[in-house]
């Protein structure tokens, strides 16, 4: 079995179906790639997901300024805004660990992402899965957009308000019931992808 990789060192923009690396759960390279073209790091941290998530079909991986702030907070992701709704029903936790070459890591993580769809990487960033790539992207904008949210709420220096928690339980079953259709997110996908074509942005299916 295998999997999709980028390129180490690429930007996101620059990144093309041509040049994403095949490798397999060993971390050897199945294609005409050079080796050294794989972040071992990278190959960690998706592998730890499919070996522990045979479901998952695609893994999102982010360190954005919003949500290395959230994971490094004590109480982490807060339940503020409907955007936290959309991830915080099915949001792990996985303490820090160094991932470069280190598979005990990978088993640990593993072990983290079978406890939810999305992922806060204490002092690291933010993880998001799905059963397609459309469907793991819709994570990932939530548990981003929503961390976005919460470090801006707070620059405010006023206290939050939180969601009453039977609205927020109720609300969170809902949504995770609608995360389990198998056309989840496409809409929204199908959406940036228009965008993309919109802005001339074409490089990406080659």
């Amino acid at each position: 079995c295998c999997f999709l990789i980028n390129n180490f060192g690429e930007m996101f923009d620059e990144v093309t179906a041509s040049s994403l690396v095949k490798l397999d759960f060993d971390g050897n390279v199945m294609d005409d790639h050079d080796a050294e073209q794989v972040n071992n790091a990278g190959f960690v941290i998706h592998s730890a997901v499919y070996v522990a998530r045979p479901d998952v079909h695609c893994v999102m991986h982010l360190h954005t300024p919003a949500s290395v702030a959230i994971s490094v907070q004590t109480e982490g992701l807060l339940p503020i805004s409907q955007h936290a709704m959309m991830v915080m029903g099915s949001l792990a936790y996985h303490d820090y660990g160094i991932a470069a070459g280190n598979l005990e890591e990978r088993e640990r993580l593993g072990r983290d992402c079978a406890k939810g769809d999305a992922v806060i990487l204490r002092n690291h960033g933010s993880l998001a899965m799905g059963n397609s790539i459309a469907n793991a992207f819709q994570r990932m904008y939530y548990l981003e957009t929503s961390c976005q949210l919460q470090v801006q709420a707070m620059s405010c220096g006023q206290d939050l308000v939180r969601i009453d928690p039977e609205v927020f339980e109720r609300g969170t079953q809902r949504i995770e019931e609608g995360y389990k259709d198998p056309t989840a997110g496409q809409r929204t996908w199908d959406s940036m992808i228009r965008m993309l074509e919109r802005d001339g942005v074409d490089d990406y299916r080659r």
